[in-house]
């Protein structure tokens, strides 16, 4: 029996410790429901103008989801009208630009262009050029043609395919003349653009644009007698082509 007894004061105890808490507990939330009562009691007794707008704070979380970065990019083909030396050729661009200082946009990027080189004294050969480039634009914000000016430089780098590179007849020579080397070398040029970007849906935008540079270039050549066995170096100047146009698809944040 005295253990029974123990058992049930135990659980008393228990119980009534259980229900001291459950009262403090209820005690807390009816404490906090009327401080929050007499909170909204408060709010709506003060003039709106009074109150703090919050909703820069609201929108700010959508803004940043919306904001897709401030690069865009562009690829595009291009064509190049031929000079005296090199003709008309064809190729393709890649840039990336950089909106964070607008209307003034830093832009970087690559061309391939690829050509024939006709340069008295040289053999016919295929013209490959690779030239990286940067520069800054000046450019619209919005609407539905953005025009854009800039001004940058390329660095041109040449390079001719021949179809015997060791051995190839070369014009205005007997016919024991050879080139043995062509190195057509590298260059800095300024540039020009002209161009416009048309929105097309989304933010993707269609890109026209022209470009104006002008660079000349010396190709450094070895040559050999190939019956006397005597080898000789001599120059030939060409120059680049300056008028080039691109057309592309744009991707504008």
């Amino acid at each position: 029996m005295e253990s029974d007894d123990d058992k049930t004061r135990t659980h008393v105890v228990l119980t009534k410790g259980t229900m001291v808490s459950h009262y403090r507990s209820f005690q807390m939330v009816v404490a906090s429901i009327v401080l929050l009562a007499c909170a909204l009691h408060a709010d709506d007794s003060i003039p709106d103008s009074t109150l703090p707008s919050f909703s820069h704070l609201a929108e700010q979380p959508q803004a940043s989801c919306d904001d897709t970065g401030r690069f865009s990019y562009c690829l595009s083909g291009l064509a190049a009208i031929g000079s005296e030396e090199v003709n008309t050729g064809f190729g393709f661009g890649m840039a990336g630009f950089f909106n964070g200082f607008l209307p003034l946009v830093p832009r970087a990027g690559f061309d391939l262009f690829i050509s024939s080189l006709d340069v008295e004294g040289l053999p016919d050969a295929e013209f490959i050029m690779f030239s990286p480039a940067l520069g800054l634009m000046l450019r619209k914000r919005s609407g539905k043609l953005r025009p854009y000016i800039g001004a940058g430089i390329n660095l041109h780098f040449n390079h001719l395919i021949l179809d015997e590179p060791a051995d190839v007849s070369i014009s205005g020579y007997d016919s024991t003349t050879r080139a043995r080397q062509i190195d057509l070398g590298w260059g800095i040029a300024p540039h020009l653009r002209l161009g416009l970007i048309i929105p097309v849906g989304g933010r993707l935008g269609l890109l026209i644009e022209g470009r104006l540079m002008s660079v000349s270039h010396s190709a450094d050549i070895d040559y050999r007698d190939c019956l006397t066995g005597d080898e000789w170096k001599g120059t030939v100047d060409y120059s680049m082509p300056s008028a080039w146009f691109s057309v592309g698809i744009i991707r504008d944040p």
